[in-house]
C-alpha cells in the first residue's frame, strides 16, 4: 500500500482475498480503507439465495501487515429463512497475505465472540426466544450488525426474492402477534431501534387495534428524539386506555411526555 497526501494505492498481491469470478455466482466484490480498517465486501449465491460476506482487517503497525478481526455473514434461501452471524476474533492471527476467502470456516478454529440468530417469516416465537437468550448474555452490543430493517421485511412478510408483487402481508396473524410486538419491545430495549421500529409499525398496520404496539412505538421515536412520531403515538395509546377505563394503568412517564 502507497500512500500519496490522503490518496492510498492499494494492491491485492493475495488474490485470494476475493471468491474467484467464475464460481459461486460471485456478485459484487469490492473493498473500502477507513483509517486503519480494510474492509472486504463478497456477495454471491443465486439470486434467490444470495450470499454476503464482510471481512475487517486492522493494520498492526508493529507487523506491518493487516490482521482478521472480525466477519459478518448475511444469508438466506428461496423461502425467506435468514441466518446471520457475527464473529470478533479477540487475537488475530490471521494476515491478509494468508487470508482465503472461499475457506473462512476454517478462520474460526481461534478464540472468537460471536452471535448468530435465524428466522423465518411468521416464526416471531422464535425470534423473541433468540432475543431474549442475546438480551441475558449481554450480546446486544453485536446484534445491531446483523439485524437491520431488510431482515424484519423478511420475516413479517412471506414473499418471493423474485417478484415482489408476490407480498404476503399476513404473515403478522393472530396467532403470533403477540410475539412479534414482544419482539419489538425486546428490540427496543436493547436500542436495535430502526428493526423495533419497523417491526411495531408492521404490527400496528395488520393490527390496528393493538394498544401496547403504539406504547412501544412511541418508546423507540422517544429514544430516536423524534418529539412529533414519540407524541403521535403515545396519544393514540393514552386515548385508548382512557376509553377503555384503563387510565390509572397508563406509565406517568408517557403523561409527563405528552404534557
Amino acid at each position: 500500500m502507497k500512500r500519496k497526501n490522503n490518496t492510498y494505492d492499494l494492491k491485492f498481491a493475495n488474490l485470494n482475498a476475493f471468491f474467484c469470478l467464475s464460481c459461486n455466482n460471485a456478485g459484487i466484490q469490492d473493498f473500502y480503507l477507513h483509517r486503519d480498517t480494510l474492509v472486504i465486501d463478497i456477495l454471491w449465491g443465486p439470486s434467490i439465495a444470495p450470499q454476503f460476506k464482510e471481512f475487517h482487517f486492522i493494520f498492526n503497525k508493529k507487523k506491518q501487515n493487516w490482521f482478521l478481526t472480525s466477519t459478518i455473514s448475511l444469508g438466506g434461501n428461496d423461502a425467506g429463512t435468514v441466518s446471520n452471524s457475527y464473529y470478533k476474533i479477540l487475537n488475530p492471527i490471521i494476515s491478509i497475505k494468508d487470508f482465503y476467502a472461499e475457506n473462512s470456516l476454517a478462520l474460526f478454529n481461534q478464540k472468537a465472540e460471536s452471535i448468530s440468530i435465524g428466522f423465518e417469516p411468521g416464526n416471531f416465537k422464535k425470534l423473541l426466544e433468540q432475543l431474549k437468550n442475546i438480551k441475558e448474555k449481554n450480546q446486544e452490543k453485536y446484534l445491531e450488525k446483523i439485524l437491520t430493517e431488510r431482515e424484519i421485511f423478511l420475516i413479517s412478510y412471506q414473499y418471493s426474492y423474485n417478484r415482489v408483487s408476490d407480498i404476503d402481508y399476513s404473515t403478522i396473524t393472530l396467532k403470533n402477534v403477540q410475539y412479534a410486538n414482544d419482539c419489538g419491545y425486546y428490540l427496543e430495549q436493547m436500542n436495535i431501534l430502526n428493526p423495533a421500529e419497523e417491526l411495531l409499525k408492521n404490527v400496528i398496520r395488520q393490527f390496528p387495534d393493538r394498544m401496547v404496539a403504539y406504547l412501544n412505538l412511541g418508546d423507540v421515536y422517544r429514544k430516536k428524539k423524534a418529539l412529533k412520531n414519540a407524541t403521535y403515538n403515545y396519544h393514540i395509546y393514552v386515548n385508548m386506555m382512557m376509553n377503555k377505563g384503563l387510565s390509572d394503568k397508563i406509565p406517568l412517564y408517557v403523561l409527563d411526555y405528552i404534557n
